[in-house]
């Protein structure tokens, strides 16, 4: 893979819609699942679903993938730094709290 290409693929990770993985929820697993053919289910890091029916969905870390994404750009990494630590400031105050490197 080039680095342009893992560049355009974090990029859209990143900044990429989850729309498919909200459909997932509603495809009932006793039709053998058929409605996943076609989702775009990149963003979807981990999934369970409990014997009564409820559903967790995890998503992939867009500020990680952004904090790599900074790390790749070449020239441009000091804008992206300011990025990822005004949304770290914003998550902090919140209540996510500052990562910590």
């Amino acid at each position: 893979m080039k680095k342009a290409d893992f560049i355009s693929e974090l990029a859209g990770l990143a900044f990429g819609g989850c729309n498919d993985a909200v459909k997932l929820l509603f495809i009932d697993p006793e039709d053998g699942g058929g409605g996943v053919d076609g989702l775009d289910l990149r963003h979807v890091s981990e999934m369970k679903r409990a014997a009564n029916g409820a559903v967790e969905i995890r998503l992939v870390n867009r500020l990680e993938l952004l904090r790599l994404l900074a790390e790749q750009v070449d020239g441009e990494t000091s804008a992206a730094e300011s990025l990822v630590s005004a949304l770290d400031r914003a998550a902090g105050a919140l209540g996510g709290g500052e990562r910590e490197d």
